[in-house]
């Protein structure tokens, strides 16, 4: 990954359990920290709605490697630029301990 590439903050938030004075568990979530990463966009697809087009973005997010990313829980998402995205997948590109890969999805 080329220095100066990653110019890009997003939060990435992992759920935790909690239990409240009733014993009830409830999913909350916390946040792992900000991390730079790099961003780009690509259309996936584009359905009709009640005559609304909804179209649906994918985003291809890089970060440097940090071993806290790669073994994120299923639940997990990130925000960046004000929007949540959900995590689709998380791949260790090429193992070298260098770059995490993942592949988001807008949600509202």
């Amino acid at each position: 990954m080329r220095s100066g590439k990653l110019r890009l903050k997003a939060e990435v938030f992992s759920p935790t359990n909690t239990t409240n004075d009733f014993g009830e568990i409830s999913l909350n979530f916390e946040s792992l920290g900000t991390y730079y990463c790099d961003a780009l966009t690509k259309p996936r697809s584009e359905e009709t709605s009640d005559q609304t087009l909804v179209s649906r973005v994918v985003y291809d997010v890089y970060f440097r490697y940090y071993a806290a990313l790669e073994t994120l829980p299923r639940e997990s998402y990130l925000t960046l630029g004000g929007k949540k995205l959900e995590i689709l997948s998380i791949s260790h590109v090429q193992h070298r301990n260098k770059t995490i890969h993942m592949v988001c999805e807008e949600r509202t």
